[in-house]
């Protein structure tokens, strides 16, 4: 148990520490406690795990929308069911919400990051590069839509910064979700290497 709980210890931030977070957990145990147990099973925590996910994209955008898989859930449901009653109490459940939810934070910090300054900057390069690339193109493709009166009339109306923006959304959208996936995948792999090495070194017979 010293295990989980520095690895809770560690996915505790300033989002898992709040007041909202712990009323949103509980609420959640709450209404998945059918039968009024005061305990979640195996199937009802993994709700629990996707309820909270959805809950907090509410707030924090698609970055939480990143819930783990049921295997996943399921190993950690067998290491805190300590006494093999096969349930969890509110705690914790509020404990693995916390620890499948501490890379949340992260998630989102990255996006508004690359979103606000990253991307406006590659934005704008490959705008720039795309107007290179016409101007410099012989078949005048620019030139002829240009030389349309209506076609000018609505190129000259256009703000100076909406090319850029939408440049800057598109590349947003193509890239935050394969860079969150690359580091998922790292942190993921990290994690289950971790967890294989702990797992040997418990397992090992101690010498005298």
């Amino acid at each position: 148990m010293r295990t989980l709980s520095a690895s809770v210890d560690k996915a505790t931030n300033i989002l898992t520490r709040s007041k909202h977070f712990r009323k949103m957990a509980t609420k959640i145990f709450n209404d998945l406690d059918i039968d009024r147990s005061n305990t979640l099973d195996n199937e009802e925590l993994y709700a629990g795990v996707i309820l909270v996910h959805l809950q907090l994209a509410k707030y924090t955008g698609a970055a939480a929308c990143n819930p783990p898989s049921r295997l996943v859930v399921k190993t950690i449901f067998n290491e805190f069911d300590s006494d093999d009653s096969n349930s969890l109490d509110v705690e914790e459940f509020i404990n693995v919400c916390i620890l499948l939810s501490g890379q949340v934070l992260g998630r989102v910090g990255f996006q508004w990051i690359f979103t606000l300054v990253i991307s406006p900057f590659l934005g704008q390069y490959l705008l720039n590069l795309v107007i290179f690339i016409l101007a410099k193109s012989k078949c005048g493709f620019t030139s002829k839509i240009l030389a349309f009166p209506f076609a000018q009339t609505v190129w000259s109306r256009i703000p100076s910064t909406i090319p850029v923006t939408v440049m800057s959304c598109v590349v947003a959208c193509l890239l935050v979700p394969l860079i969150l996936d690359c580091i998922d995948t790292k942190f993921r792999s990290f994690a289950h290497d971790r967890h294989n090495a702990s797992s040997f070194l418990n397992d090992k017979p101690k010498t005298k």
